[in-house]
């Protein structure tokens, strides 16, 4: 004990200034959102408090600058000078650089709270003369709220990546493109148009690549590719649903497009197929999520806490954004049944596309032994129910309010409590260096406080009653009770596998919290370090705002989420009766939840009696398998026709190896061997490629600038 104490105030001493420094702004910050709460909630008693902060000096500096519309921009690039001003400090000390970042950091979550007055009145800032078609910022209650928990988060994530990251390597590299990461976050949720947001998305995933790649092992670089790939392809998608909506609408601006789009015909289905999985694929849902799990394991804690905390409800922001843009009119209540009817089938489609994602996630969560693996999959589960209150959205239409309300409260649900289990992960590897959980047990031993951090994180990703999961999963079901007694009877097996699946993600982290924390401590595990003392507190920010949604879910509701409704075209009508009186703690959902944990519980005790979070598929049976079989396959038939055979390929155009044997190609693995294939024929008529692309682009140019003329 005196040991264990004395090695902690060591670490203290050394970083003493980033730690009180921390402390300071971990202060700072709660008391700037407990001022933002009495503002919007204007309690009488504090009234006169309030007017006389209103008054003072610093009050009306910010009330000047929260008005002015040059604010957009200055939180997008806040980051963007903070990262050099980082780079040139981190070069002679990591501690300072440190500080920075998080003051930097805290100071995008403060310019964030007071965006608020525009957020109300929907303000927009346009620049015509940029990119010809014009960028385009704009800001409502729906970006607000991810801004807010944006910044948030990822405060609470820098003050505890100081201690994680001195065990890297290039933590000067690492904190330069995660400042790059939260601009392009920022300017992504406050785009006004497709194009602006297009922009920034592709930003976000070439700065986030090198996240992903940080470690630079063979690993992190084979899944950083892997997600590179699937980035750039989901961002041709968008690109390509640009040019057509260009051409078809004329328009890319957010604003409801139903009737637009009703005049397009059949045209508007293939304009939100390619934005749904444009936006889908950095969302992480199935079939597009392969990305996403090998992604995760080989970051570094803190960007896997936002990669999964913030960056994938990115992509569930966008389909959220292109629903209510795409499949809205003006006004909720025109007679246009077939502009509704479009929504109504886009939505019953994703429906099922988020229970599926749902059900894919949470069984292969159930069967993983790495602990970061399964946080993984359970990302891609969660927001499969993020996709299920959208679909339930677009699929009632006006009424679809309570789906919204649900899609959102999740985003901002999920990407606490997943940041949070990341964190506490990153915690103990530090001092065992495992994720396997079977390896574990016993360490609310040496990790009291975090076991008791992680506990408050099972209960809100389980979505027990009094934590913030709860709320989320309670709306999201309510809304599929509306679906179905307004919708099509099938929707009755969506809400049996809901529950099914809730109750397989009570069992997931039954079995986290057990095998991590419960039982007996592993002999070479008790000599392990305790963690620090600023990393617990930064995870303590972020439990206590799950335990303060639990307890009062109806702030956040009340004063952000329904506010953000009356901003689209719902039945106002509806949010009053279904929404702003609903109880949350009403008899029936907690018997509801009370029977998905019994059940989870069965599930646990089957699970572990017959091993069944042991099983394994061929590997035949893998989505990346499916997806590269057919280019395998067009790839073996080419060589035939040919009239050559695959070992000649493979002798005469890899460069990679100097072992020329079949056997070293086939023990490349499946995928491997399909980009070894691609890129050996690749490399026999690279010259007929280059000559090819070159006239081909000269063309392209040719024709766009010629285009572009004739509109001048």
């Amino acid at each position: 004990m005196v040991t264990s104490f004395f090695n902690e105030f060591k670490v203290w001493g050394r970083y003493r200034r980033f730690s009180i420094f921390s402390a300071i702004i971990f202060s700072l910050a709660f008391i700037a959102l407990g001022v933002f709460a009495l503002y919007l909630s204007q309690p009488p008693s504090l009234r006169g408090l309030l007017l006389g902060l209103q008054s003072s000096l610093l009050g009306q500096l910010l009330a000047h600058l929260s008005q002015n519309t040059l604010l957009k921009l200055i939180i997008i690039f806040t980051p963007v000078v903070g990262s050099f001003i980082q780079m040139i400090i981190g070069r002679f000390s990591d501690q300072r650089r440190d500080i920075s970042i998080v003051l930097w950091t805290f100071i995008s979550f403060i310019l964030g709270l007071l965006l608020y007055p525009q957020a109300v009145s929907q303000t927009t800032l346009n620049f015509k003369d940029i990119l010809l078609l014009g960028l385009s910022f704009r800001v409502d209650l729906l970006s607000y709220i991810m801004v807010i928990i944006t910044t948030l988060i990822w405060l609470f994530v820098m003050m505890y990546s100081h201690h994680y990251m001195l065990h890297e390597i290039h933590r000067n590299r690492f904190y330069f493109f995660l400042s790059l990461t939260l601009s392009s976050i920022l300017g992504t949720l406050l785009a006004g148009d497709l194009l602006t947001m297009f922009l920034f998305f592709e930003i976000m995933t070439l700065s986030s690549f090198m996240l992903v790649t940080h470690g630079e092992s063979a690993e992190s670089l084979s899944a950083g590719y892997q997600y590179l790939f699937i980035g750039v392809f989901g961002g041709i998608m968008i690109l390509l649903a640009i040019i057509l909506q260009i051409i078809t609408v004329g328009t890319l601006s957010f604003e409801p497009m139903a009737i637009r789009f009703e005049q397009i015909g059949l045209i508007r289905y293939f304009i939100i197929g390619l934005l749904f999985v444009g936006f889908g694929i950095k969302a992480g849902m199935a079939p597009v999520h392969v990305w996403l799990p090998r992604a995760h394991p080989v970051a570094p804690t803190p960007a896997s806490a936002l990669l999964s905390g913030i960056l994938i409800k990115i992509g569930a922001y966008g389909i959220l954004r292109v629903m209510i843009t795409y499949t809205f009119p003006e006004d909720p209540f025109l007679d246009l049944y077939s502009a509704w009817n479009f929504g109504e089938l886009i939505g019953y489609i994703m429906i099922w596309i988020g229970i599926i994602t749902m059900l894919i996630g949470v069984f292969l969560a159930l069967q993983q032994s790495n602990a970061k693996k399964m946080l993984a999959y359970h990302s891609i589960s969660q927001m499969g129910y993020i996709l299920l209150g959208i679909g339930i959205m677009a699929y009632l239409g006006k009424n679809g309010s309570i789906g919204f309300a649900g899609a959102l409260y999740h985003i901002v649900n999920h990407a606490l409590f997943k940041s949070l289990l990341f964190m506490v992960l990153g915690i103990i590897y530090l001092s065992i260096h495992e994720y396997d959980m079977y390896k574990m047990g016993g360490l609310y031993k040496r990790f009291p406080i975090t076991a008791i951090i992680a506990f408050i994180a099972c209960l809100g990703i389980a979505g027990i009653p009094l934590f913030n999961g709860f709320v989320s999963k309670s709306l999201i079901h309510h809304a599929l009770e509306k679906a179905i007694t307004y919708g099509h009877p099938s929707l009755l097996l969506v809400e049996w596998l809901f529950i099914l699946i809730s109750a397989g993600t009570v069992t997931s982290f039954i079995k986290f919290f057990s095998f991590i924390f419960l039982g007996k401590l592993n002999k070479e595990h008790m000599a392990c370090s305790q963690s620090i003392r600023i990393m617990e507190l930064a995870m303590a920010g972020i439990a206590l705002v799950i335990v303060l949604i639990g307890l009062n879910p109806h702030f956040v509701l009340d004063y952000l989420i329904i506010p953000a409704l009356s901003q689209s075209a719902f039945d106002v009508h509806f949010i009053e009766k279904y929404i702003l009186t609903m109880n949350f703690f009403a008899v029936k959902d907690l018997i509801l939840m009370g029977q998905i944990v019994i059940l989870g519980f069965v599930i646990f005790k089957l699970g572990v009696k017959y091993h069944l979070f042991h099983l394994h598929f061929s590997s035949s049976f893998t989505i990346e398998r499916i997806l590269m079989y057919p280019i395998n396959k067009a790839l073996q038939i080419y060589i035939q026709l040919r009239g050559k055979r695959l070992v000649d390929y493979w002798n005469a155009y890899n460069p990679y190896t100097d072992d020329k044997s079949m056997s070293a190609l086939k023990s490349q693995g499946f995928i491997g061997r399909v980009f070894t294939l691609s890129n050996l024929v690749t490399r026999l008529h690279e010259n007929n490629l280059i000559r090819n692309d070159a006239f081909i682009y000269v063309v392209l140019l040719t024709a766009i600038v010629s285009f572009l003329l004739l509109l001048i």
